[in-house]
C-alpha cells in the first residue's frame, strides 16, 4: 500500500544492489525471487513502486537473513577419550550460527536432551543407560532449517550392584 496513491503501475525487487525482478502491478502481488547462491548473510531487500512515467511512488526496505550454510557444532564435552563414572556428567555444545539455533543430544539414538536455544549445556545421567561404549550425537539446526551434526564415542565404567568394582579396559 502506498499512501496517497491511486495507481501504482509496476514494481522493482531489488536484493544487495542487484535487480531481481520487474513486476506489473496488480491488485494482489506474490512472486518468488531467484536468492540462488549469490546472496548469503544479512542482504538488504528493496521494494519500488513506480507510475507510468517511471517516477518512484515509494521505496520499502526490509533486512532479511539468507542462510544456506548449516551451523558450525562441536561437542566440547564429553570429548572423545572420556570415560564416565556413575555421576552425571556435562554435556556442553559450542554452536555458531547467524541465527537462533535449536539443539538436540541423543544416546545410542535416544533422544537424551533438548536446547531451544543458548546455552547449550546440561547434565546426562549415565546409570539411565548400560555400562560400556556408547555414541553421543549432537544436531543442531538454525533458523533456515540447516542442520548441522556432530558424534562422539565415550565409556560410560560404573557397576549397577554396590558391591561390584569396575574393571578398566584392559
Amino acid at each position: 500500500e502506498v499512501e496517497g496513491v491511486q495507481h501504482v503501475d509496476r514494481l522493482t525487487v531489488t536484493v544487495a544492489n542487484e535487480r531481481l525482478a520487474d513486476i506489473e502491478a496488480a491488485e494482489s502481488i506474490i512472486t518468488e525471487l531467484d536468492l540462488s547462491q549469490r546472496f548469503e548473510g544479512e542482504t538488504l531487500l528493496t521494494v519500488r513502486a513506480y507510475d507510468e512515467a517511471d517516477t518512484v511512488l515509494a521505496t520499502g526496505t526490509l533486512f532479511v537473513i539468507i542462510d544456506r550454510t548449516p551451523p558450525q557444532l562441536r561437542i566440547a564435552s564429553p570429548d572423545l577419550r572420556t570415560e564416565i563414572s556413575d555421576e552425571p556428567f556435562p554435556v556442553m555444545l559450542e554452536v555458531t550460527d547467524l541465527t537462533n539455533v535449536t539443539a538436540a543430544v541423543y544416546v545410542d539414538g535416544a533422544l537424551a536432551e533438548e536446547f531451544p536455544g543458548r546455552p547449550y549445556e546440561s547434565a546426562i545421567d549415565p546409570t539411565e543407560y548400560d555400562s560400556g561404549p556408547h555414541r553421543v550425537r549432537a544436531e543442531a539446526t538454525d533458523a533456515a532449517g540447516n542442520t548441522a551434526v556432530a558424534e562422539v564415542e565415550v565409556s560410560f565404567i560404573f557397576c549397577a550392584d554396590a558391591e561390584m568394582v569396575p574393571i578398566q579396559n584392559l
